[in-house]
C-alpha cells in the first residue's frame, strides 16, 4: 500500500505489529497477517528509518527532512526533535528505551533523551554515517559511515575504536542479541564480523552481487539476515555458512527484520 519504495522496517517487541517508513512520507503499521492496520503522515520529506522502542510504547523515524519524530503505539506524535543539519539515515534505540541515537548525512551521530534533549554529539566520520546501532550494554554505540569506517564510541562521546578493513562504504552495522559480535555490511558485497572489541574474525564472501544496505541478527543469535541492491536476502549462521537465499523482490531490499516472537 505504499506509494513510493519502503526503507525501513521494525517489529513491535512483542511482534504484533510491523511498522514501515517509506519514501512517500508515510509509516504503515501492518499486524502479522499483512493487514494495514494504520496509517501515519509523519514527515514533509522520505522516512529514512523507524525503529521500536524496547517496551513498545513508542517509535522512532528519522526523515530527510532532518528531523526525528517519536510516536506512541497508537501513532499520536509524542516528541519532534530537530538537530541534524542533513538527513537523519538511521535510528537506534538503547537496551533501556530512555535514550536514542541517530545517524545523519551531517556526518554526526547525535544521543537524545525522551525530553528531547541533546545528550551528545559524536564527531569523527569524514562523511555521511549509514547506520547505527546500540549495544547491548548500553554503553557502546557504533556506526557506519560512507568513509568506508565503523566507529565505536562510548555514552559519554569518547571514540573507543576505529575499524578501518572495509574497502568501501559501509551500508549497515549490527550489534548481535548478546552484544559480542558486530556485524557490517558494504559496498563491495561483503560482511563482515568483529568482536565487541573491535577486532575482526570472520569475512562473508560469496553471497551477495551488489552493496549490502541492511543486517539484522535472529533474536537468539544464531542466525544473520542480510538484506542487499542485488534484490535477494540471504541468511547466514554463526559460522558464516550460507543458510538460505530468497529472491522474491524485483528491485533492491532495503530493509529486514526478526520477528522478535517467532525466530
Amino acid at each position: 500500500d505504499h506509494k513510493k519504495p519502503v526503507m525501513s522496517i521494525t517489529w513491535s517487541p512483542d511482534g504484533t505489529l510491523l511498522a514501515s517508513g517509506s519514501f512517500d512520507s508515510t509509516i504503515k503499521f501492518w499486524d502479522k497477517t499483512g493487514k494495514l492496520v494504520k496509517t501515519l503522515k509523519v514527515h514533509e520529506s522520505l522516512v529514512l528509518s523507524v525503529a521500536w522502542n524496547p517496551d513498545g510504547n513508542y517509535i522512532a523515524s528519522g526523515s530527510d527532512d532532518n528531523t526525528i519524530k517519536i510516536w506512541d503505539k497508537n501513532g499520536n506524535l509524542f516528541k519532534a526533535w530537530e538537530g541534524h543539519e542533513k538527513q537523519v539515515t538511521s535510528v537506534s534505540w538503547s537496551p533501556d528505551g530512555t535514550l536514542l541515537a541517530s545517524g545523519s548525512f551531517d556526518s554526526t551521530i547525535k544521543i537524545w533523551d525522551l525530553d528531547g534533549n541533546l545528550i551528545e554529539t559524536l564527531e569523527d566520520h569524514e562523511k555521511p554515517v549509514t547506520s547505527v546501532s546500540w549495544n547491548k550494554d548500553g554503553i557502546h554505540i557504533a556506526s557506519g559511515s560512507l568513509d568506508n569506517n565503523i566507529k565505536i564510541w562510548d555514552l559519554n562521546g569518547n571514540l573507543i575504536r576505529t575499524l578501518k578493513d572495509h574497502k568501501t562504504a559501509v551500508k549497515s552495522i549490527a550489534w548481535s542479541p548478546d552484544g559480542t559480535l558486530l556485524a557490517s555490511g558494504s559496498q563491495d558485497y561483503l560482511i563482515k564480523i568483529w568482536n565487541k572489541t573491535g577486532d575482526l574474525i570472520k569475512m562473508l564472501v560469496g553471497g551477495h552481487k551488489k552493496a549490502v544496505v541492511c543486517l539484522a541478527w535472529s533474536l537468539d543469535g544464531n542466525f544473520l539476515a542480510s538484506a542487499s541492491q542485488d534484490c535477494t536476502i540471504k541468511i547466514w549462521d554463526k559460522t558464516g555458512k550460507l543458510i538460505k537465499s530468497w529472491e522474491g523482490h524485483e528491485k533492491l531490499v532495503s530493509s529486514v527484520a526478526w520477528n522478535p516472537r517467532n525466530n
